[in-house]
């Protein structure tokens, strides 16, 4: 089992990042970004934020672009479904207001992301990943890197059919 990646394309499409030859994607890039979200967010002594933060300072891209790009299913919702959304999610992620609940869908609106943009990262995590020492819980070198190399691939693929802007959803 594990996570699936959809590449979500402003022109409508929906594009599945997992490889044709069965690589899951959608799991190590949940472990790297959900890990990247919420190291940014420790105490600076943790593991987790030391690891980002060398990666961040070998590259000269803004990385942390990639941690406001990605949602999950929990927000796959429209503003009236509230109700449902509470039946759907309330045990496993508790219970919000209806006003955090639009916020959190409003919020997902504002992750559209120039594909260039997205591109560029993509291309510089490409290159760091094998400069960055043992395998951790959110990056191995045999998951990690062919992941960001079916992102990469995939942004590509949407930009040949006109896509302007993307952002990721985790199921």
């Amino acid at each position: 089992m594990g996570f699936y990646a959809y590449l979500e394309v402003d022109n409508g499409e929906s594009l599945s990042i997992d490889e044709e030859n069965g690589l899951n994607i959608g799991t190590p890039l949940t472990a790297f970004l959900g890990t990247y979200l919420s190291a940014i967010s420790r105490s600076e002594g943790s593991l987790e934020f030391r690891w980002f933060t060398q990666l961040e300072e070998k590259s000269s891209e803004n990385l942390r672009i990639l941690t406001k790009i990605f949602y999950g299913e929990d927000s796959l919702y429209s503003p009236d479904e509230y109700e449902r959304f509470l039946a759907d999610w309330s045990l496993i992620i508790g219970r919000i207001s209806e006003d955090e609940f639009r916020q959190k869908l409003e919020d997902v609106e504002k992750m559209w992301t120039p594909i260039d943009e997205i591109l560029l990262i993509i291309e510089e995590i490409i290159r760091l990943l094998p400069q960055m020492g043992e395998n951790t819980h959110w990056y191995t070198a045999e998951d990690t890197r062919p992941a960001f190399q079916a992102l990469f691939n995939t942004l590509k693929q949407a930009q040949n059919r006109g896509g302007k802007k993307v952002r990721i959803l985790i199921r």
